[in-house]
């Protein structure tokens, strides 16, 4: 029997005071071998003159990007283990924002790349680098699609740090944090300028090799989801459904194959007792 993990996507059409941040300077290390992080605080501060336009940049494109070599191991941080998630698959959390400028400004992130605080990045503890995301402010309703390329914040109750470019577009640069929700993003669930608007999926996974997944969109055909297809992520798949008209059609969807799969789970468990 396959097992999934569901949850609901959102696509949508792409149409300056101190903060305390960390560092997050990775020793590399061997694939496979954990890594140790340097967190020590450090005071960070805004640009002195930051270029216009930050609120309208366009969101990046969803890609289908291979993981880095670096930043996907597990790590250690404050006496702290940390394993990376084998796929953004499903991941949807509410927690709060912060965000880190010129400090960190043209030097090295935890994937190798250089950390430019005008464009739209993120630095998170456990998503695979790198991955995307749609990070909403809760306060004001603002959206941003963001490219997880780095590892934190290591501060106590952090969820993402952002770029300085991105908490501009959220509208929180000003104020240092805001309560935020972050969406993993597969290519396909956003439209490029021009599309159709904002789409609605459900994914299920990740599965490890296409012939599970191939079984799981069969099985899904069978409750009425007959708009699945199979979708790469990084090194595993995931079952797509979708487009969906509203975001109740995706969730009513989503609690329906929960309950399915829930009663599949407790129906196994009495047939081994």
């Amino acid at each position: 029997m396959w097992r999934g993990r569901w949850a609901v996507a959102i696509g949508a059409c792409v149409a300056g005071g101190l903060v305390t941040s960390c560092a997050t300077s990775i020793d590399a290390g061997r694939e496979g071998t954990a890594t140790r992080v340097d967190a020590r605080p450090i005071h960070d501060s805004a640009p002195a003159s930051p270029p216009a336009g930050l609120a309208r940049l366009p969101d990046p494109e969803v890609r289908a990007d291979p993981k880095s070599r670096y930043g996907n191991t597990p790590y250690e941080v404050f006496g702290k283990r940390y394993e990376v998630l084998e796929s953004a698959v499903g991941y949807d959390e509410v927690g709060l924002a912060s965000w880190y400028g010129k400090k960190f400004h043209g030097h090295t992130t935890s994937s190798g790349e250089i950390y430019n605080m005008f464009t739209l990045t993120a630095a998170h503890k456990t998503l695979p680098i790198p991955s995307y995301a749609r990070v909403t402010n809760r306060e004001n309703g603002r959206t941003t699609i963001v490219r997880i390329n780095d590892r934190g914040p290591f501060r106590k109750n952090r969820l993402i740090d952002l770029s300085y470019a991105s908490a501009v577009k959220l509208g929180f640069a000003d104020v240092g944090t805001a309560s935020v929700r972050v969406e993993s993003l597969l290519p396909g669930d956003v439209d490029p300028p021009g599309g159709l608007g904002t789409r609605y999926f459900v994914h299920a996974g990740p599965f490890q090799d296409r012939g599970r997944a191939d079984a799981a969109r069969m099985d899904l055909a069978m409750v009425g989801a007959d708009q699945a297809t199979i979708v790469r992520v990084e090194d595993a798949f995931a079952v797509r459904i979708g487009p969906l008209s509203t975001r109740w059609d995706a969730e009513r969807l989503q609690a329906l194959l929960l309950f399915r799969e829930q009663a599949r789970s407790e129906g196994a468990a009495h047939a081994v007792d």
